[in-house]
Formats: C-alpha cells, structure tokens, sequence
C-alpha cells in the first residue's frame, strides 16, 4: 500500500510552505499551491457530503509549483548557470471515512530541472513514485521510490524515505538553493512561519525510514529484494 495523511495537516503544511518559501518560489507560484489547497479541500468535502470516496487530486496542468532560480546548486558559491525547477503531482485518492483520513492509493510528485537560459529544455527529470509495490507479472517496485527519466527511464527504482508532496518541494528547494535554505530557516521569522512543519516532516521521514528497517530486520530475502515487496499497509504520513 500507499500512504495516508490528515486533510488538515496536508492544508496547513501547503499553506505554511507558501508562506515560509515564498523567497524561494516564482512569481505565481503562490496560486498553484492554493489552487491544490482548494482542489483536495474541495475533494473531501465532495467525500462527506456526497460519499464520492475516490478522487484524483494533482496541480492545475498549466500551473505547475515552480521555485526561484538559483545559482546555489552546488552549495559552495553562487558562480553557476541560474536553474529552477517545475514539480506537478498527480495522486488517485481515497477519502478513508472511517478516520477522517486521505489514502494515496498510487501516483508521483514529478520534478523537471530547467536552464533559466533555456527553459524549453528539461535538463533532468524525476518523480518520486508512491504505490502498492511488489512485482506480481511486473518489474519490481519497491512502494515507495525515486524514479528517472532519460534514455532508459523505468529503471533504477531507488527506495525512497521522501514521498510526502510537501516534502518533495522542500527537498527541491534546498537542492537548488543549498545554503540559502538552511540558513533562511533558522531565522526565528521564518521558524514561526513554518510552525509545525518542520517537526511534522521528521516525523514522516522517520515512519518511512522505520518502515524499511523493520522491513530489512524481520525479513530473510536478500535486502534489495525485500525493499521491492508489497507494503503490508499504508504509512500514516
């Protein structure tokens, strides 16, 4: 299986990240993180009023969630050519109403790195894949993983502890943006901006880092092997 999270947590993270990384995304860029904030709102009030469980939630095709330039990338100086990225997500839901929570049944956070001197050109493309994993008469799937694209793009499936879309962002965003991140978040404006989100997303990253662990522990495969078995239930993220 997938994973879960709160409506209310997956809202208050989106609105927090626009308010805590507005430095670090575009111009517009703002509106394509409410528009996915009203469209999974939107999409669980459907779920309680009108008992339409499933739903596709994802970014607004013409409005991809799209950072700042930097030329920080390589995180010792800012001598490099300015790249950005664009990210959309594309998730197939359930709304679970018996908790009140959301299931990610399968579907990607997809990241395109552009040249701001050559925007027309994908430079590199990844998504981080969440979905029920095994390999029943398919290649093997580890549930949660990092996947590339280019001359040979279904493989390598790399086991990931990044999945949440929130998290996805942030990860980009400190990628491109290196020093200037870690720095802009110890600013005590910027902490109380963030509020719980920084404490929210460890606690993501350890249940998934724990998940495998446990995985590996109690297993008798080869270790590589067992990280593509089919979860035994959802991460509640």
């Amino acid at each position: 299986m997938s994973f879960t999270f709160l409506p209310s947590e997956m809202l208050d993270d989106i609105q927090v990240l626009a308010r805590g990384a507005n430095d670090f995304l575009a111009h517009g860029t703002i509106r394509s993180l409410e528009n996915l904030a009203s469209n999974l709102r939107y999409a669980v009030e459907n779920a309680t009023s009108k008992g339409t469980s499933n739903f596709r939630w994802k970014t607004d095709g013409a409005t991809p969630i799209v950072t700042s330039p930097s030329r920080n990338w390589k995180g010792t100086t800012n001598d490099f050519s300015p790249i950005y990225a664009e990210i959309t997500i594309d998730y197939d839901c359930t709304f679970l109403s018996d908790c009140a929570r959301v299931r990610v049944n399968e579907g990607c956070t997809v990241v395109c790195l552009k040249e701001q001197a050559d925007p027309d050109t994908d430079k590199k493309e990844f998504h981080f894949d969440a979905g029920a994993g095994g390999w029943a008469n398919q290649a093997g799937h580890p549930p949660l993983h990092c996947q590339f694209s280019g001359f040979v793009k279904d493989i390598p499936r790399l086991p990931s502890v990044i999945v949440h879309p929130v998290d996805v962002i942030t990860f980009v965003i400190l990628e491109l943006h290196q020093s200037r991140w870690r720095e802009h978040t110890q600013k005590m404006e910027v902490k109380n901006k963030l509020r719980r989100f920084p404490e929210r997303q460890r606690t993501r990253l350890r249940k998934v880092a724990t998940g495998w662990a446990t995985a590996l522990i109690d297993g008798s495969d080869h270790g590589l092997v067992i990280l593509q078995r089919r979860a035994p239930h959802p991460y509640q993220l």
